[in-house]
């Protein structure tokens, strides 16, 4: 079922309501991806917490007794299943939120998808450029002499490797130290 404005002002807060209306068709196509990709996970932790709490509500109903009017002011399983089911209403609101949410989410990456598949078939001719006159400096000019900054720019680079490229570096210098330690033995 889908709730329109006016059974969902009853039943949400301000802030609830605030996301309901941004999953709404006027306002969710205004929205770059980035930002519904922040709208979904928000409208989806909303969904999951009254999901949680309709399902603790659920356990604590009281099983054996049938519903009886509240008496005396004790509280019954008929108020129980009242409040239960306007949490479960208010799950169902943020669900239907997020399946609006996901579809537009949906139609913004497949279109984006065709665009890259479209220019990928269809690359823009390039003109061909004259080529450029290459003017080297002398070798002098271009041996900086190492900075202080250049060596910690390589030392944060080292580190920035994955496990596996650090790994394969250290086991071919520790083969090539081996080797040239044998060819060092052999002349001595």
């Amino acid at each position: 079922m889908a709730y329109n404005r006016t059974q969902v002002h009853a039943l949400l807060t301000a802030s609830e309501k605030e996301l309901f209306e941004a999953s709404l068709s006027p306002f969710l196509q205004q929205w770059p991806l980035k930002e519904l990709r922040q709208l979904r996970v928000r409208t989806r932790r909303m969904r999951d917490k009254h999901e949680d709490l309709f399902r603790k509500q659920h356990r604590a109903l009281p099983r054996n007794k049938a519903p009886k009017v509240v008496v005396d002011g004790d509280v019954t399983a008929l108020e129980y299943r009242k409040s239960n089911e306007r949490t479960r209403k208010k799950a169902q609101i943020f669900t239907e939120a997020l399946t609006r949410v996901e579809k537009r989410i949906e139609m913004l990456e497949q279109a984006l998808r065709r665009q890259a598949a479209k220019a990928l078939r269809h690359p823009k001719a390039k003109k061909p450029m004259a080529p450029k006159k290459v003017v080297c400096a002398p070798k002098a000019a271009s041996v900086a002499p190492r900075t202080k900054t250049s060596a910690l720019s390589a030392d944060k680079a080292r580190r920035s490797q994955s496990p596996q490229k650090r790994k394969q570096q250290a086991h071919l210098s520790s083969l090539n130290r081996r080797n040239q330690a044998k060819k060092d033995s052999r002349k001595g």
